[in-house]
């Protein structure tokens, strides 16, 4: 829940700086379908409290952000519209509908990770001396469904036929694992490494067994390919002139994060190459 409110807030507080001559009107579109309904409930209160706080003073620029949980009503108005400018969209649900991000979108920007850098792994973990069973329990945070592509992928490649159990907190699989609670757990990297300095017991008792290459992220901020140059770079530069402004200092204080970054084309070739390598195992062995 944080995680996507923070991309979405630190969108409007960038918004809320452009200054432009003419009237602009930039269209902002959240795909939440991989939340909790009450999550979901949630971010569209404070996003649109957030909107009216911070477009109230605009001069010549409006914006305006767009919820849908439904596929085909989002693609339908995209087809039809044309007029969204951003779309902001988890990794999975990127690589879910590829053809249709890659046919409407191009470039965008997502926040860094703790040392600056955009991309982060995740490290699949067990107990020490204890065999992994073929009918192991894993489990895994719930609003992050990426993480079951990987522990699928990990569990094909290795003859597992593993038991998926989920949790609402973050953290919460690798205090169950430790807990004996489960078989095997997974994080990404970042949190796995605070949570040994905060618990050194944890790095006596578990171990990790796969670490993932450093090529998923959170959430993915795309800029519609109908989008004009003059609105990208106004966008863009808001995006940058973030860490000048009170606001977005407390922000990025509060949600630990140093800067947000521009998308390259290859970005997320990786993360890509992944998901096709995760179907190529799946066909093999149904």
């Amino acid at each position: 829940m944080k995680k996507i409110l923070v991309v979405l807030i630190v969108l409007l507080i960038g918004i809320s700086s452009l200054q432009a001559e003419k009237k602009l009107l930039i269209t902002n579109v959240f795909y939440g379908a991989d939340m909790d309904k009450v999550s979901y409930s949630g971010a569209k209160i404070a996003l649109k409290l957030w909107l009216k706080k911070t477009t109230r003073n605009l001069k010549g620029t409006t914006s305006q952000m767009l919820f849908y949980t439904d596929f085909n009503h989002l693609e339908k108005d995209i087809k039809d519209k044309g007029k969204i400018d951003t779309l902001i969209i988890t990794s999975y649900s990127y690589l879910m509908h590829l053809d249709f991000c890659k046919k409407y979108f191009k470039g965008g920007w997502i926040k860094s990770e703790i040392d600056g850098k955009p991309l982060m792994s995740y490290v699949i973990l067990k107990r020490k001396g204890v065999k992994i069973q073929k009918n192991a329990t894993v489990r895994y945070y719930k609003y992050s469904k990426i993480l079951k592509l990987i522990l699928q992928k990990y569990a094909i490649k290795h003859n597992l036929n593993l038991n998926y159990e989920t949790t609402k907190k973050e953290s919460k699989p690798v205090l169950d694992l430790f807990f004996k609670k489960c078989d095997l757990a997974i994080t990404n990297q970042f949190s796995w490494k605070l949570m040994q300095e905060l618990n050194p017991q944890l790095s006596k008792s578990l171990v990790v067994v796969h670490k993932t290459e450093r090529i998923f992220t959170s959430l993915i901020s795309l800029f519609s390919k109908n989008m004009s140059n003059f609105k990208k770079k106004l966008y863009l530069k808001s995006i940058k002139d973030i860490r000048t402004t009170q606001s977005g200092k407390q922000l990025m204080q509060l949600f630990k994060f140093n800067k947000l970054l521009k998308l390259e084309n290859n970005s997320f070739r990786g993360l890509e190459k992944f998901y096709k390598n995760y179907l190529i195992l799946k066909k093999e062995h149904e």
